[in-house]
């Protein structure tokens, strides 16, 4: 999910962009995605996605049409003049097109906190698995179910060596049947 890691470097006067505290970032604005090989691409802020925070929402990803390509992920995301993101995934599927999604400068900092105090990020619950998800649209291509298909169980998830395998499907979690990825993701 945050696709961040740290690492410490002895050396004095380096430049660098500090991550943006106060996140304030609108649909349309303008947003440059720098990747792999310092390619660039430019898009603009489309929707974001949200966490409840007691009464209050925070942003938990920004959606956008910036081009993410494999290798691109963890790559800085800057809106005028200032880093607001990184680039952390796309969506791959016959039905959506440049959808991508970056993580907010504020949730990298409490990532990046954490694990140089912890170690390792501690306010998030891990499933441990590699997964694919099968939209409808693909089951029924595909005739197969709809869902997200277990690729990899890791050592250490609450699934390995009980009832679950590679090649089966989550098809709800809760009740609630996995119509979508996001459904899964913030489940």
């Amino acid at each position: 999910k945050f696709d961040v890691s740290v690492i410490k470097i002895n050396a004095d006067n380096l430049k660098y962009l500090s991550l943006e505290d106060n996140l304030i970032i609108n649909k349309g604005d303008e947003l440059f995605s720098i990747g792999r090989d310092q390619s660039i691409t430019k898009g603009i802020a489309c929707d974001f996605l949200y966490e409840a925070n007691g009464k209050s929402k925070l942003v938990k990803m920004i959606r956008t049409d910036c081009a993410i390509n494999p290798g691109d992920s963890g790559g800085p995301v800057i809106s005028d003049g200032k880093l607001v993101a990184l680039n952390c995934s796309k969506t791959v599927s016959i039905e959506v097109e440049g959808m991508s999604y970056l993580l907010p400068s504020d949730v990298v900092k409490r990532a990046v906190d954490q694990l140089i105090t912890n170690k390792k990020i501690i306010d998030r619950a891990q499933l441990g698995i590699s997964y694919k998800y099968i939209s409808p649209v693909i089951a029924a291509q595909n005739n197969c179910v709809s869902g997200i298909r277990i690729e990899i169980i890791n050592a250490d998830s609450d699934l390995y060596g009980k009832d679950f395998g590679e090649g089966d499907v989550i098809v709800a979690l809760d009740g609630a049947e996995i119509t979508s990825e996001t459904i899964f993701l913030d489940w």
